[in-house]
């Protein structure tokens, strides 16, 4: 096996960079709504959000920079209480925009681009599912 990069941790507002790509992002202590801007489309980018702790009542977004770089696929939703799941899924025309509504520890999401798009596959762990868009949920 390859050598693990050190995971990137954050707890606020973020616009990732090349040199980020194939690190976890991992998403803890959050104080407030936060959002995650994708760099510029480019074949072989890929970033694993991870949340590891949720505190208070925050969202989280992930960006694309570029509405024509929009996102492929979806997430499962799991959500407490009754541990009921669903696929939701983006348009894969122009949802640009994924929130991430108070997303508990566990949750993961990943995105890969081919040079154009970004792929997204995952589970959110929450109460409300997550929500692809054109514009932003927060």
């Amino acid at each position: 096996g390859g050598i693990v990069k050190s995971p990137t941790v954050k707890d606020a507002d973020y616009t990732l960079l090349v040199k980020d790509s194939g690190k976890p992002v991992v998403i803890k202590n959050k104080t407030a709504d936060s959002t995650y801007i994708l760099p510029t489309a480019a074949a072989g980018l890929n970033y694993k959000f991870m949340i590891v702790e949720r505190t208070g009542s925050f969202d989280i977004e992930i960006k694309s920079p570029s509405a024509t770089n929009f996102f492929f696929g979806g997430v499962i939703h799991i959500k407490g209480g009754d541990n009921s799941q669903a696929y939701i899924t983006s348009d894969n025309d122009s949802n640009d925009f994924l929130t991430l509504t108070l997303a508990e520890a566990g949750t993961t999401v990943e995105m890969v681009c081919d040079g154009t798009n970004w792929f997204v596959s995952g589970y959110v762990l929450s109460e409300s599912a997550p929500n692809f868009d054109d514009a932003s949920g927060l």
